[in-house]
C-alpha cells in the first residue's frame, strides 16, 4: 500500500508503542487475537478473483479461531470485516473492481459469534440487558470521588510521561488520516480504497475505548488502545514523513531521528509498557505480576477457608490478574475487590476473610475504576475495628 520507507517507520512504531509491548508481555488471548486481526486484514487485501477460494477458506480459519480466542479481538475482526466489505462495495461501484466479495463472510461472521456468545460463553446476556435498559449508564458502576480526586492529585510531569506518547502518536496518526483520505487524481483506484481501509480502522479502533472511559467500563479501554496502535503505527509514519516534507534534506535525518528517541522513551516509561517504574511513575506505577510469597500465601488460604475472599483488585476479581481464580480454582462468587471506600465498607461482623498484600500499603494499586493509593495503613484499620491477624508471611496479611 505504501513503499518502503513508510514500512520501515511503521515497523519502528509498532516496536516501541507502549500497548503494544503491554500485550506483548501479557500471556492473554487478547494478545493473540491481535495477531489474528493483522492476519484477517493482510488476506482481506489480498482478496481478488485468482485466489479467492483458497483466501476464503484461511478467511474462515482465522474467524473461527478468533471467535474462541476473545470477545474483543472477534468484535474487533467483525468491524474490519464489514468496514472491507462496504469499501469493497465502492471499489465494484466507482472504480470498476471486478473482485465481488459477498456480504455473506461478514454476515456469517457475526452469526458465528453471536452464537458462540448466545449458547456457550452466555456474554449475549450482558447484552441484552444493556438493551433492556437503554444503555442506562446507571448499569455501570460509578467512578468513586475518591478515585477522581486522586487522579486529579496526581503530578503533571508524571501525567505528562504518561500520556504524551499516545497523544503524540494520535496526533501524528491523525496527518497521516487526512493524507490517506485525500484523492490524489480524479480517477480513484483500488490501492487508495485499500488505503482508506487501514486508516479507517486505526481512526475507529482509537475512538472505542474513549467511549468505553465514559461508560465506566476501565477494563475495555486498554484491549482497544492495543488494536489501535497496530494500525496507528501506519498512519503515524505517514503523518511524520509528511511533516518531513517542511524541511530541507540535511534537517530530515536529525528530525526524525530525535523525534523517534523522543517518542520512544515517553512510550516505554508510560505505565502501560513499564508498569512498576516507580521512579518515574510514582503514583502510577503498578506491579502486576504476583510474588513467590504472594503465591504460597493464596496457596494457604484456598486451601484451608471456605469464607469469602476480599483483598485488592488485581488479587482477586480481575479476570486476567486473580490468583486465586486462575491459579486455584476459587469462585469469583467468593471474591470481592478493595476500593477507595475500603475503610467506610469493612465490617468487623462480616465472616469475610481480608487479605492485605504488603504491596498496596505503600504503592499504588489497581482498582476497577483505575489506579488509586491508600492515604493510610489498611492494616492498622482493620487492627483497630477488631479484625484478628490469622496469617502473615511478610508479603500479605490475612485478617478474619
Amino acid at each position: 500500500l505504501f513503499n518502503e520507507k513508510i514500512a520501515g517507520l511503521a515497523a519502528l512504531f509498532l516496536s516501541i508503542e507502549n500497548y503494544i509491548i503491554m500485550m506483548g508481555i501479557s500471556p492473554i488471548p487478547n494478545s493473540l487475537v491481535g495477531i489474528y486481526l493483522v492476519l484477517t486484514c493482510y488476506f482481506l487485501l489480498k482478496l481478488d478473483n485468482k485466489n479467492k477460494q483458497g483466501i476464503i477458506i484461511i478467511l474462515f480459519v482465522l474467524m473461527v479461531v478468533s471467535v474462541l480466542t476473545h470477545t474483543m479481538g472477534a468484535v474487533a475482526i467483525c468491524i474490519a470485516l464489514w468496514i472491507f466489505w462496504a469499501i469493497r462495495k465502492v471499489s465494484n461501484i466507482i472504480v470498476g473492481d471486478q473482485t465481488k466479495i459477498s456480504a455473506l463472510i461478514p454476515i456469517a461472521f457475526f452469526g458465528m459469534m453471536i452464537s458462540w456468545w448466545t449458547y456457550m460463553t452466555g456474554h449475549i446476556l450482558k447484552l441484552s440487558q444493556l438493551i433492556e435498559y437503554g444503555f442506562d449508564l446507571t448499569l455501570f458502576r460509578p467512578t468513586s470521588k475518591d478515585t477522581v480526586e486522586y487522579v486529579y492529585s496526581i503530578s503533571p510531569v508524571e501525567n505528562i510521561i504518561n500520556n504524551s506518547g499516545l497523544s503524540i502518536l494520535f496526533m501524528l496518526s491523525v496527518f497521516g488520516f487526512l493524507y490517506i483520505i485525500k484523492p490524489k487524481s480524479r480517477h480513484l483506484d483500488r490501492v487508495f480504497l485499500d488505503r482508506i481501509f487501514i486508516a479507517s480502522l486505526g481512526m475507529l479502533y482509537i475512538i472505542i475505548p474513549f467511549v468505553t472511559i465514559s461508560l465506566s467500563l476501565y477494563n475495555i479501554a486498554f484491549r482497544w488502545w492495543y488494536f489501535a496502535q497496530i494500525f496507528l503505527s501506519i498512519l503515524a509514519s505517514v503523518g511524520i514523513t509528511i511533516l518531513l516534507c517542511y524541511f530541507n534534506e540535511r534537517l530530515k535525518p536529525i528530525i526524525l531521528t530525535v523525534s523517534i528517541i523522543a517518542i520512544s522513551i515517553v512510550m516505554i516509561l508510560s505505565p502501560p509498557a513499564n508498569i512498576d517504574n516507580y521512579q518515574f511513575a510514582l503514583d502510577t506505577g503498578v506491579r502486576y505480576a504476583n510474588t513467590e510469597s504472594e503465591f504460597i500465601g493464596a496457596s494457604f488460604i484456598a486451601a484451608h477457608s471456605t469464607n469469602p475472599i476480599v483483598s485488592d483488585f488485581d488479587f482477586t476479581t480481575n479476570p486476567s490478574n486473580s490468583i486465586f481464580g486462575n491459579y486455584f480454582g476459587v469462585s469469583y462468587d467468593r471474591l470481592e475487590s478493595i476500593g477507595p471506600d475500603f475503610k467506610t465498607r469493612i465490617n468487623s461482623r462480616d465472616k469475610n476473610l481480608i487479605v492485605i498484600r504488603n504491596e498496596i500499603v505503600n504503592r499504588p494499586f489497581r482498582v476497577e475504576e483505575g489506579v488509586y493509593r491508600l492515604d493510610y495503613d489498611p492494616n492498622r484499620v482493620l487492627t483497630d475495628i477488631g479484625f484478628n491477624q490469622m496469617y502473615n508471611n511478610y508479603a500479605i496479611r490475612v485478617y478474619v
